[in-house]
């Protein structure tokens, strides 16, 4: 039996005399009363058992002290953690709240500058309607409602059709001519309108009145009349050299406005332009083309200046011609007369961009 005390212990299998030999080995040098007598099996058996329970124990505590140390050592990292974010929060905290007392002092400053902007905005108001007033006024009736880019094919719908386009015809005739799209569709829109071209071009001679131009005004006002009495021809003829004649007289001549327009190129998005500009290219437009040298052997249809002047047929003697002269003429004279009361000369060109002098 004395090698069994390295063997695992298995009481139930022992027979009494090994029993009494384990128990004598683990007494040891104990003493016992006389009389005792040796212990019984089953009572070493109990010993044993509970031995081996108090192994499976103390096992077990030290599993779960080992579990409590780790546990404690994962919360004091947390604590650790939340310590760190809890004064990164207070920092953070502090930072808005400094912050805000900046801003605030900042908006207690700025507010009576907002209170004065404020006060402010009625006057703001009144100068921006007392503004779009101006330009509508000095903006000519027929093309207030339509846009900057209707401006642009307006010019050069003059250009092509040898027709002024300014104060007169009404903004009617210019939407169709705008929703054609070919000179040969204009062209016709033109011959459709021109009892309207003549009136209205009579209507807007009828404020010319300043003593420049009321001369010319006058002859142009007998342009109209012959027109609406039936004599488109003689209208036509006579409507001729009021232009002519209202060149030479402020613009030093057909061949200045000719040699402008040559110069006369598109604007870009970049560029801004006066509305004294846009309206003189508008006004203008027509003319330099209506100056184009005439090829006398051939029955030309296009309004020509050098054509009325010097040739006489059925292709070019005709009331959609005698409307363009009209409308060319007039549209000159409203320009002269409304751009000499601001002061404008427009000696040298109507096509440059330059102030006057």
């Amino acid at each position: 039996m004395g090698e069994g005390k390295d063997q695992p212990v298995d009481p139930d299998g022992w027979d009494e005399e090994s029993v009494q030999d384990e128990l004598s080995n683990r007494a040891g040098g104990l003493d016992r009363a006389p009389g005792d007598g040796l212990v019984g099996v089953e009572r070493i058996r109990e010993i044993a058992r509970a031995e081996a329970v108090a192994r499976v124990v103390r096992e077990q505590v030290r599993m779960q002290e080992r579990l409590a140390e780790s546990v404690w050592a994962a919360g004091a990292a947390a604590r650790e953690r939340m310590e760190v974010e809890r004064r990164l929060a207070m920092s953070a905290l502090a930072a808005a709240a400094r912050a805000g007392q900046t801003w605030e002092r900042r908006v207690q400053l700025l507010a009576p500058v907002v209170d004065w902007l404020q006060s402010l905005t009625p006057v703001f108001v009144r100068l921006a309607e007392t503004a779009n007033t101006l330009l509508r006024l000095v903006t000519p009736e027929n093309i207030r409602d339509l846009g900057l880019d209707e401006w642009d094919r307006l010019i050069e719908i003059s250009e092509e059709q040898r027709i002024g386009l300014l104060w007169a015809p009404r903004v009617k005739v210019l939407r169709a001519l705008l929703a054609v799209e070919d000179a040969t569709a204009r062209a016709r829109v033109i011959d459709e309108s021109v009892d309207e071209i003549v009136a209205d071009s009579a209507e807007s001679l009828a404020r010319v009145t300043d003593e420049p131009v009321m001369e010319l005004a006058e002859f142009a006002a007998a342009a109209v009349r012959a027109h609406q009495a039936g004599h488109p021809e003689a209208a036509q003829a006579l409507a001729t050299n009021v232009l002519d004649s209202g060149l030479l007289l402020f613009a030093d001549g057909p061949k200045a406005v000719l040699r402008t327009a040559r110069e006369w190129r598109p604007l870009s998005e970049e560029e801004w332009v006066s509305l004294r500009v846009y309206r003189s290219r508008l006004a203008a437009a027509g003319i330099p083309e209506a100056y184009r040298d005439y090829k006398r052997g051939r029955a030309d249809g296009a309004f020509s200046r050098n054509g009325t002047a010097h040739v006489v047929n059925g292709a070019l003697y005709t009331p959609a011609n005698s409307a363009r002269a009209i409308s060319l003429a007039v549209t000159w004279l409203r320009l002269v007369q409304e751009t000499s009361r601001f002061g404008v000369a427009w000696h040298g060109g109507v096509h440059g961009d330059e102030e006057p002098a």
